[in-house]
């Protein structure tokens, strides 16, 4: 036998390090667990937003603002408008709310009323189904055509009319107009309509202006 060398010995096989495979597998299987965990953070918080984002802006405040739609209005432009008047909470959402719900294309001209105690849905229903709302008007028995030191406070047509949603433009204009009824035969050129406001609660077309509102309580006289 060869010098050196054990008779029945045996060539040992080279050992083969597994154990960096295992800790790389390891490492791979924490990587891909960080990112599926980080997705699912980032889809909750997304959910979160959007349900967010469709509630009412305030429950609590039930007091009306009059959105005109008119011809080449997008949902957009209403969005944008609905978010300054405090309607909506984000624009973004509205905009992903019309299109998941498929009403973007449905919007109607019109005069609509919407408060800040309606919810996104709410609102988008009503704009892809018409507006075909009324401004309710109050004038208090006795009231004064403009506010008068010598009543309480807020008891006249002016302000009735501007808590209906009319503007204070408007409002001078419908006052100052000379309206064609057999209830002005007498009444001396260039007096006001003190006296000729019948007090009760009217019901109007909201895309006529206060003129509406004053016809009607003419009617009443």
């Amino acid at each position: 036998a060869p010098k050196g060398r054990t008779i029945g010995s045996q060539k040992k096989s080279p050992r083969y390090n597994t154990e960096r495979p295992r800790h790389g597998r390891r490492r791979w299987l924490w990587w891909l667990s960080g990112i599926g965990l980080l997705i699912l953070l980032i889809l909750a918080a997304a959910y979160w937003w959007y349900h967010q984002n469709l509630q009412p802006v305030d429950q609590t405040d039930t007091t009306t603002k009059t959105l005109t739609i008119g011809e080449g209005d997008t949902f957009k432009t209403v969005a944008t408008t609905l978010k300054e008047q405090g309607l909506i909470r984000d624009v973004r959402a509205f905009d992903i709310y019309t299109r998941l719900s498929g009403s973007r294309n449905q919007l109607h001209t019109g005069v609509c009323q919407f408060s800040p105690a309606q919810s996104l849905p709410e609102i988008v229903t009503k704009l892809s189904q018409g507006c075909h709302d009324n401004r309710v008007v109050t004038f208090l028995p006795g009231g004064t055509v403009v506010d008068s030191r010598y009543k309480p406070q807020g008891q006249d047509a002016t302000t009735a009319l501007k808590r209906a949603g009319y503007s204070e433009e408007s409002i001078k204009a419908a006052l100052a107009k000379t309206y064609d009824s057999p209830l002005f035969a007498n009444k001396p050129a260039g007096t006001s309509l003190e006296g000729y406001i019948f007090g009760d609660t009217y019901s109007v077309p909201a895309n006529q202006g206060p003129e509406a509102a004053l016809k009607a309580a003419f009617a009443h006289m």
